[in-house]
């Protein structure tokens, strides 16, 4: 049998909230759309004027002097100011035509709402999103009933991910802006690398990543498939895009194509036909290399090479361009792939690991002063 009964007075009058709404020592805390004197029905068919609030997802409340009075002394006297206003409803009784009957009252106070439980799967979730920064913390604790035991959970796994940021690992599209030697040498990093870390110790302190992007490098993600085609036609691959993204103790990246126990290709598009390297030699790149050698860490292979693939420029990049440096499909393709190649070496490797750590050392000093600076 339903345990949910109804009260007979429910069938009376059901257009407006009445003491026969709440079970017996329940209070309801509700908000108040808007206020206004309007035409009532009473349970004895007569039409009357009656003060009426108009409450947020309940039915109407009948306004009596009592009730007025009570919101009165929690948010002044005007009723244009009780809107969106919330209040708090018992059920008590009240004498009235010579009998004691159930009536709706306000508390003097108005009872905060009781917040729902999280369960432990959403709990996991929302530390996930906090950890990621899509969510936070005061937003957690405001929607939900957070448990001492919760809490502490809440705390060690953002004071855990914290310490994790802070073990800064170098991408390795990045590794040789940290790589570059300095002037003196007593120094473990340059200008350059000291600068380049500065950066990301402001990112990570104020929550955010700049953005770098140019015509160049909007070419390359657009016209990534139709190079790893090239290479896969001029060679009789069948090469696909890695999506895999590895790290260790110093590093983390994710490289264009791998190619299990043989070797890692980074593929390049360039620009044009005039910023396109035709021999292994115009092709040599330190930053490139360095990248290179950073996937050859992660994916423990001894040989990287640096795809050059000149393929079509998308019209929407060309603009005012000559299209003739950009339109190359006319061209016999394996003049249009040139492949730079390079091979591991664990002293670099080593020299890698020193900068790194250098870096790391350099970035949690520079967290620590904008920290210290910014002191109340």
């Amino acid at each position: 049998m339903d345990n949910q009964k109804t009260h007979w007075k429910r069938l009376i009058n059901p257009d407006y909230i009445g003491a026969y709404a709440l079970n017996p020592d329940e209070d309801l805390t509700v908000t108040i759309d808007y206020v206004q004197r309007e035409q009532i029905v009473g349970t004895d068919g007569k039409k009357e004027e009656a003060t009426v609030a108009h409450l947020k997802g309940n039915k109407p409340l009948i306004l009596n002097v009592t009730n007025s009075k009570s919101i009165a002394k929690l948010y002044g006297p005007y009723i244009e100011e009780w809107a969106g206003k919330e209040i708090t409803l018992y059920a008590s009784m009240t004498k009235a035509f010579g009998d004691v009957v159930e009536c709706l009252r306000i508390r003097p106070n108005v009872a905060k709402k009781k917040k729902p439980s999280i369960t432990p799967d959403r709990l996991k979730n929302a530390i996930k999103s906090i950890v990621s920064g899509q969510y936070t913390t005061e937003k957690l604790r405001a929607n939900f009933d957070i448990t001492k035991a919760q809490e502490k959970e809440i705390n060690d796994a953002v004071r855990a991910a914290v310490e994790e940021k802070r073990m800064l690992k170098i991408r390795c599209s990045s590794l040789s802006k940290i790589m570059t030697e300095p002037k003196s040498k007593t120094e473990k990093l340059s200008v350059g690398a000291k600068t380049y870390i500065e950066d990301l110790a402001k990112e990570f302190v104020y929550n955010y990543q700049k953005v770098v992007t140019s015509k160049e490098m909007e070419k390359g993600t657009l016209v990534e498939p139709h190079a790893i085609q090239l290479i896969n036609d001029v060679f009789f691959t069948s090469y696909e895009k890695n999506a895999e993204r590895r790290e260790n103790e110093w590093l983390t990246g994710e490289c264009d194509i791998f190619v299990p126990t043989t070797k890692i290709i980074d593929v390049k598009s360039p620009w044009s036909l005039a910023t396109f390297p035709a021999t292994i030699f115009a092709g040599q790149n330190k930053d490139y290399e360095w990248q290179g050698r950073g996937y050859m860490m992660l994916w423990d292979v001894d040989l990287f090479e640096i795809n050059y693939c000149m393929v079509n420029t998308p019209d929407e990049l060309i603009r005012f361009e000559d299209p003739n440096v950009h339109y190359v499909d006319h061209i016999e393709p394996s003049l249009r792939v040139t492949r730079v190649p390079y091979e591991r070496d664990s002293e670099l490797e080593e020299k890698i690991k020193e900068k790194v750590e250098a870096a790391r050392e350099y970035f949690n000093e520079v967290v620590d002063l904008i920290a210290m600076e910014h002191a109340a």
